[in-house]
């Protein structure tokens, strides 16, 4: 496993602060951005890992199963993002988190959306296996084992965030 301490966004976040629209309530709006900062964590319990299959509600991958996922649009600490991630999500509180992890950020670009992605995978860990309550983004979830994430339409490059933990 390849793993760091937690990166320093802020920087990068500035940069895209400063060209970028903002929404009302001074979130960076990267809706028409070619390039966007992105966390992808991998939640895992013991030896499973959660997918979770996106919504119509989201504007990419739309049907295809991911991680937990979100714009880093806002001036915070990586960690901070994650957490806020995994409530908003899941519904899941920093009382039931064991273990937060960070591995090395990479930039890929995908043709089939025409965007930059700038990813910074971290892997979380459980204590328990909670109960989840998924907001609109998504619409089911799935406890697996990692080798079982080939069985399913994933985002593209998934393997890659999955490789940096497991």
């Amino acid at each position: 496993m390849q793993t760091m301490v937690e990166p320093d966004i802020k920087s990068l976040v500035a940069s895209f602060a400063d060209v970028l629209p903002k929404f009302p309530d001074g979130r960076i709006n990267y809706r028409d951005a070619k390039t966007a900062p992105v966390l992808s964590a991998v939640v895992r319990r013991q030896q499973e890992i959660l997918l979770l299959k996106r919504s119509d509600q989201v504007r990419y991958y739309q049907g295809r199963w991911n991680v937990v996922a979100g714009y880093i649009d806002a001036m915070t600490t990586l960690q901070d993002k994650v957490l806020a991630e995994l409530h908003e999500e899941l519904g899941v509180t920093n009382e039931l988190i064991h273990v937060v992890d960070y591995g090395m950020p990479r930039t890929v670009i995908d043709k089939e959306v025409g965007v930059q992605w700038i990813i910074f995978p971290v892997l979380v860990e459980l204590l328990v296996k909670p109960v989840l309550q998924l907001n609109e983004e998504h619409t089911e979830y799935r406890w697996v084992l990692p080798e079982e994430v080939k069985n399913f339409s994933t985002v593209p490059l998934l393997g890659d965030t999955l490789a940096a933990f497991l």
